[in-house]
């Protein structure tokens, strides 16, 4: 090891003198320190007082593999195949129809998040009973942190909106279907205007009505879906709510499991009741076809039953084929709706619970304590932070040349 190195390095005395002036140095400055806590230590407990507990409320629930899938159902699948029968299932290699990475986002769509919205919550701390939709509607009263935020974190953009609303003019506001045709029909009309109008509405296709949504029943939504937590793990589908309420969190997290089951299945097998609701018309007019066939072959028969002419053998080959004809495609479509009857209950998804939901006991935000203990800490370190760096500076900008 080289003369410089050995000069470079500090002793474990040399280092604990440093400590010790820079302990000096923090304690001559201490009051600067102390005021840096009692301003954080202010602000966590505004933080702690105003903020609201969290309570975490978790389903967890499996979900079955269909027969399909299932090692002795692809034995089974080959066995058949060898003796020229194809399974149901067999042959197909779709997978389900919502993959691992859509589960989560189900809960999320309007129609499953308003279907989850209008679920009553019970609010046991309020002595109150109200739907999500409800709960989220409801404008919050301002709390100090509020105030606080509006006029310092919010100011910017609060001064930004103010500008733009003040030069470009307040933003066109959209109104429901239900306003714009009550508009419409005051509006007076002419006779052969409104003609022209009917008639080519009638040959011009079906007009699908979109659903609107307002902006507070959106945010609600918005807010409702934000507090529930789907993931999933292989065929594990853990479901968490939080809420201030613990009772409150429990419904939640139950109902947003049953709907969730109730969607998968509805998306699972929503082609495989098409396909049965299909063959199931077509297995009616194939039967109706087959009887009547019989019924036609059947009174030939008595009525030929003494000709022996060649025209009469004519006509009751050609009616035996037909009835043959009809017989085999009523038994083909009776053997495909079996096989999507049977299919049907195989894309089913069967769920069980692994962990029922459990009303909480304990907040799962952090105690209020705990806040307030936090900020002083950081209170604490930003002050001895700000001492040192202006130490640094007074003491660069001593040793800075003067002009």
């Amino acid at each position: 090891m080289s003369d410089s190195n050995i000069n470079q390095e500090i002793s474990i005395p040399e280092l604990l003198v440093k400590f010790q002036k820079f302990f000096r140095f923090i304690g001559k400055r201490k009051y600067t320190v102390l005021l840096w806590l009692l301003a954080f230590f202010v602000i966590g407990v505004l933080v702690a007082v105003t903020s609201e507990e969290e309570f975490e409320a978790t389903n967890v629930i499996i979900s079955y593999a269909s027969a399909s899938n299932t090692a002795s159902a692809q034995t089974a699948n080959r066995l058949a195949g060898l003796a020229g029968i194809q399974l149901p299932g067999s042959a197909g290699v779709d997978g389900p129809a919502i993959s691992e990475l859509m589960i989560p986002m189900v809960l999320t769509t309007y129609p499953v998040a308003k279907k989850l919205g209008d679920q009553e919550l019970r609010f046991y701390r309020d002595g109150v009973t109200k739907t999500g939709l409800e709960y989220f509607s409801e404008t919050p009263d301002a709390t100090i942190m509020d105030h606080i935020k509006a006029w310092t974190i919010q100011l910017p953009g609060r001064f930004i909106s103010w500008m733009l609303e003040l030069f470009a003019g307040e933003p066109t506001r959209v109104t429901p279907p239900s306003e714009n045709q009550a508009a419409t029909e005051t509006q007076p009309t002419d006779a052969s205007t409104s003609g022209e109008v009917s008639s080519t509405s009638k040959n011009s296709p079906q007009r699908v009505e979109h659903v609107f949504v307002n902006a507070r029943t959106s945010n609600a939504l918005s807010q409702l879906t934000s507090r529930v937590l789907v993931s999933v793990d292989g065929n594990v589908i853990t479901v968490t709510a939080n809420m201030p309420d613990p009772y409150a969190a429990a419904d939640l997290a139950q109902y947003s499991t049953d709907i969730l089951m109730q969607e998968l299945v509805n998306f699972e097998v929503r082609k495989t009741e098409d396909d049965v609701k299909f063959l199931s018309e077509l297995f009616d007019e194939s039967e109706a076809k087959y009887y009547g066939s019989l019924r036609n072959l059947t009174e030939l028969q008595d009525r030929l039953r003494n000709v022996t002419s060649t025209t009469s053998q004519v006509e009751l080959t050609k009616a035996m084929g037909e009835n043959e004809i009809a017989r085999q495609q009523l038994q083909q479509i009776t053997l495909r709706l079996e096989q999507s009857k049977i299919k049907l209950k195989e894309d089913t998804p069967m769920f069980a619970v692994l962990n029922p939901v459990q009303i909480p006991q304990r907040p799962s935000s952090t105690s209020p304590i705990n806040i307030v203990i936090l900020f002083s800490i950081l209170g604490i370190i930003l002050g001895m932070g700000w001492v040192t760096l202006s130490g640094f500076y007074a003491a660069i900008k001593a040793e800075a040349p003067q002009d």
